[in-house]
């Protein structure tokens, strides 16, 4: 402001000395030339202020777009800076990463409280496991353990397992079927709030996030984005120190999670060598068998529509009435049960009353001498397309470790034989088109008239044999309609005028019905046909018109007509002309 009111007074001074040596030059008195310098001093003030303000402005909108670039500088920065210190980090020290983490995106953000929860592994209890606090903030993890999460907060649990972020600017204007929430947060001291989901999978595992005690709080997108980021990366840490932990813990155990992935992985490759997938099937179930023990398994496809399942595929003890092929009513099923809870289940029977009220439809088979049965849905495109079964003839013989075995590798037969019906479905469509193209040509090569098939883009496609001999063109003369027009109809006043036929109705020319027209074209030798056209709009956007050469049946027409006209003057020249009938004259 200094700045700009020394420059004003330098402006008007300079201004006085001109003026004052102008007006000597002029003879002015002295009122005269002081107003002028007044006017001029003023007036280079008002500029001056107002170029001082333009420039305070681009200057402003200068530091706030370095500033945001500045601040997406250091975000990176710092999501490089967190990403890179976990992968080096042995499990031992991922807590101590998590909470260090934690530190640094809180301050970045400038919250007061950032904290993880952990769920349980049946997602019904949950735990404050990390937290980290800003100075004069009262950290609360001690006494956040245990919690029952549908009980203590339903609204929460009902947004947080829906895999959703939960953002609330106002814990004050929490709506009313949050209120233990809203008492809960209050009692920490907490006005605003932000907490993304942490998902490894498909599984909510817990939730990461920050609070705003001091004062109300809305975070930008990139905070948000920040927060989410920190949450896979905590997740996947957490994933491999899980692991990482369970395999310290016993080698036997490390060496059967070995064999378990190479198995899996063997079962993958044999499923994926071959698109039919009725090939694999014998060498899926042998290999499988070394994983999951049973005495008969059974794979199942389900028809929603029908409300129907047919066994697929079955090896082991045989069940009469319960082979390859045959189809059952969902109802009363386990394969119902799958596409319910779209999860795994585990029957083992005690009694046979009990199995006739859950699953009549498997009375069959426990009367088989089967009493373990577990089973999994094969989902494929977010569908239960089916089910695969394991039977054993004994008692409680699958655990819930082979519960998610079998659902491991469901998902993989799940793939292949979802591949394998788009590979039939497909192989069938081209097939039959393949039929219907083959037919196609073979009447079209043999028609006794020419043919035309022409693409959404008014390119021509094919044209017969009958085709060339009526015109002498190919394919390459006339590649689409601008150029066959130009070719058959060299007088632009009748290439239009035949243009216009065409498009007098368009909507009966898109439709499915046989439009027809006939005009006179020159061939290329240069002779000239009377041709007549048939057109029709195909299902696939093409057209087919066909080409008929009716210029004899034209003359002859003629020549009866002039014939016709002969005769009629002849006999109305005779004295009894008269006599002639009028039909005959029309």
């Amino acid at each position: 402001m200094i700045a700009i009111l020394v420059y004003v007074v330098a402006s008007v001074y300079n201004l006085f000395g001109t003026v004052l040596v102008w007006s000597r030059s002029h003879n002015l008195m002295v009122d005269e030339w002081i107003f002028i310098l007044i006017l001029l001093g003023f007036g280079s003030a008002v500029f001056s202020i107002r170029r001082w303000v333009e420039l305070r402005e681009e200057n402003a909108e200068r530091r706030k777009a370095e500033e945001a670039l500045r601040y997406r500088g250091e975000l990176e920065k710092l999501i490089m800076t967190i990403s890179t210190n976990f992968i080096d980090l042995a499990p031992d020290q991922i807590d101590d990463g998590i909470r260090h983490a934690l530190e640094l995106i809180s301050r970045f953000a400038a919250v007061d409280r950032s904290y993880l929860f952990l769920f349980s592994e049946d997602g019904t209890r949950m735990d404050n496991t990390h937290e980290w606090c800003a100075r004069g903030v009262a950290p609360q993890m001690e006494r956040l353990k245990g919690i029952r999460v549908d009980e203590a907060l339903p609204w929460f649990a009902s947004i947080i397992k829906r895999h959703d972020v939960i953002h609330v600017p106002r814990v004050a204007d929490l709506p009313p079927e949050a209120q233990s929430e809203k008492k809960e947060f209050q009692l920490e001291g907490i006005q605003s709030l932000l907490i993304v989901p942490l998902v490894y999978g498909t599984s909510l595992i817990g939730f990461l996030g920050f609070d705003s005690v001091r004062a109300e709080k809305h975070w930008t997108e990139e905070i948000v984005t920040l927060l989410k980021i920190a949450g896979e990366i905590f997740t996947n840490a957490l994933e491999r120190k899980r692991v990482e932990e369970e395999l310290r813990k016993s080698r036997g155990e490390a060496q059967r999670l070995a064999r378990e992935n190479a198995i899996v992985a063997e079962i993958g490759r044999i499923i994926t060598s071959s698109l039919k997938i009725e090939e694999v099937y014998d060498r899926f179930a042998k290999e499988l068998r070394s994983l999951i023990s049973f005495d008969r398994i059974v794979i199942d496809l389900i028809h929603p529509t029908s409300k129907s399942f047919t066994i697929a595929y079955v090896a082991g003890t045989e069940i009469p009435g319960r082979g390859a092929g045959d189809v059952f009513s969902l109802s009363g099923s386990d394969n119902e049960y799958l596409i319910g809870a779209r999860s795994g289940l585990l029957i083992q029977p005690g009694e046979e009353s009990e199995l006739s009220r859950l699953y009549p439809v498997l009375l069959t088979t426990y009367r088989a001498g089967f009493l373990s049965m577990m089973s999994v849905p094969l989902v494929a495109n977010d569908q239960v397309i089916g089910g695969l079964h394991f039977r054993s003839a004994r008692r409680e013989a699958y655990t819930d470790s082979d519960l998610k075995l079998a659902e491991r590798v469901g998902t993989q037969i799940a793939g292949a034989i979802a591949n394998a019906r788009l590979f039939s479905e497909h192989k069938q469509a081209v097939e039959a088109l393949s039929v219907e193209r083959q037919r196609f040509q073979a009447l079209a090569e043999d028609a006794p008239f020419g043919m035309i098939l022409i693409d959404s883009h008014d390119r021509f496609v094919y044209v017969n044999p009958k085709f060339k001999q009526l015109f002498g063109y190919t394919l390459r003369d006339v590649p689409d309609g601008k150029t066959w027009f130009r070719k058959v109809y060299p007088d632009p006043a009748y290439r239009h005028h035949v243009i216009a036929a065409w498009l007098q109705d368009p909507l009966q020319l898109q439709s499915m019905t046989p439009v027809s027209r006939t005009f006179t074209l020159t061939c290329r030798d240069g002779t000239e046909k009377v041709v007549s056209f048939i057109s029709v709009h195909l299902a696939n956007s093409e057209y087919l018109v066909t080409c008929e050469d009716v210029t004899q049946h034209r003359r002859a027409e003629m020549r009866s007509r002039r014939a016709r006209r002969a005769t009629i003057a002849s006999l109305t020249a005779c004295p009894w002309g008269s006599i002639v009938p009028r039909r005959m004259e029309d």
